[in-house]
């Protein structure tokens, strides 16, 4: 099978401005993606006898694992154009994208997001050979005034009857429900396939420990851990928060943080007014992918209370990593820990709520060393990279 991938946007950067065009804060040099998921999945795909090409944006710089393997997916670069009205580490545009679609010879073409330009082109593309796929994550319309050209797309889609795509696959119940909501019938629509996690990669079983290594003493056992931006919407007001309740109660508990951006120095200074900076460990600097896999091994739990990111990887990385993950209703792994197995779900920008939480956990270690065993099982059966890679090819063959 002859498979296309249309990823152009890898990795998301972010803008504060409802016109990224003109954000002056945006990278103007490549950008590098350390093996996106999209990439680890049509590895995967690959393995299994198939061949498969990935377009990614040209702002990229995509770099894989060494231990990738011989058999991995063609990457192709393409160039984006019309940068001023599709920025392009938002929704890039890139006109040749049809004409390659037709010659490229492809039995089954998959995209991101309905919304997406190289979505667009797919489906307005005449005479298609391949069957086309919409891997949906997004479970709302973007923000004004993408959120216009949303809305325009599924009105399209409607009035064409459904037609220009095989199925949508949604990556969660949320989008599930978003896309039954925009008047996609469910004959259109696949089961869930979820985004996928290196499991390789991120494991309980790591070299060494990431703080014993770097000699830092002063992060005690038991340590939780966040890594997100440091900007608003993270939840890291509320994550020190609850680390002040949690040290009054359980004084041998230490807090990482790992990350940076604009609001780090207004985070630390909360630190110091709430009295936990001596418990509070700030890791700003870029870590590569190994050794970040490292870092949220050596932790025992991992705090994820943004409210502003939907699907974001690090909950899954870390129980791939053996890691339970306590999160904040609204994203969508609200339903990934709905069941307390791996994870605890409490209401979001509830600081006491989320220290309640850790002090569960804490106190009581044979239940955390449960969830732990449980939080990587999850991951390898429901998340992992082969997991997910199965569950698209069954699609792709009508199964």
């Amino acid at each position: 099978m002859r498979v296309a991938i249309l990823n152009l946007t890898m990795r998301t950067v972010k803008s504060g401005l409802k016109f990224p065009q003109f954000d002056l804060s945006l990278p103007k040099e490549q950008v590098r993606a350390e093996y996106p998921m999209v990439l680890l999945v049509a590895d995967e795909i690959e393995r299994m006898g198939n061949e498969v090409d990935v377009y990614s944006g040209s702002v990229y710089e995509i770099v894989r694992n060494s231990e990738a393997g011989e058999n991995r997916a063609n990457v192709i670069y393409e160039k984006e154009s019309m940068r001023f009205l599709f920025p392009p580490f938002y929704y890039p545009y890139a006109r040749d994208i049809p004409s390659k679609l037709k010659r490229g010879g492809y039995d089954v073409v998959l995209t991101s997001e309905f919304v997406q330009p190289a979505s667009v082109q797919a489906m307005n593309v005449r005479n298609l050979r391949a069957n086309l796929f919409i891997w949906q994550e997004l479970a709302s319309h973007p923000r004004f005034p993408i959120s216009l050209a949303s809305r325009s797309v599924f009105l399209r889609v409607r009035m064409n009857g459904f037609a220009g795509f095989k199925k949508a696959i949604p990556r969660s119940k949320k989008a599930l429900a978003f896309l039954r909501s925009q008047g996609i019938p469910d004959a259109s629509i696949s089961r869930v396939v979820p985004n996928a996690v290196d499991c390789r990669t991120f494991s309980p079983v790591q070299e060494y420990d990431f703080f014993e290594k770097r000699m830092m003493n002063d992060v005690p056992s038991p340590r939780v851990l966040l890594a997100a931006r440091i900007v608003k919407g993270k939840g890291i007001d509320t994550f020190l928060t609850a680390a002040s309740i949690v040290r009054k109660e359980a004084p041998d508990v230490s807090f990482v943080i790992k990350g940076t951006g604009p609001d780090i120095q207004s985070v630390r200074q909360m630190a110091n007014r709430l009295g936990v900076e001596e418990r509070v460990t700030f890791i700003e600097e870029f870590l590569p992918r190994k050794e970040f896999a490292n870092l949220v091994a050596s932790c025992d739990i991992c705090a994820a209370p943004s409210t502003q990111d939907l699907l974001f990887f690090i909950p899954l990385e870390a129980i791939a990593s053996g890691v339970p993950v306590v999160t904040a209703t609204g994203s969508h792994h609200t339903e990934t820990f709905a069941d307390g197995r791996a994870g605890i779900v409490v209401p979001a920008d509830d600081s006491k709520a989320l220290a309640e939480a850790l002090l569960t956990l804490v106190n009581d270690r044979q239940r955390l060393e449960r969830m732990s065993v449980a939080a990587r099982d999850l991951a390898v059966s429901e998340y992992s990279s082969e997991k997910v890679a199965n569950s698209l090819l069954e699609i792709f063959s009508g199964h």
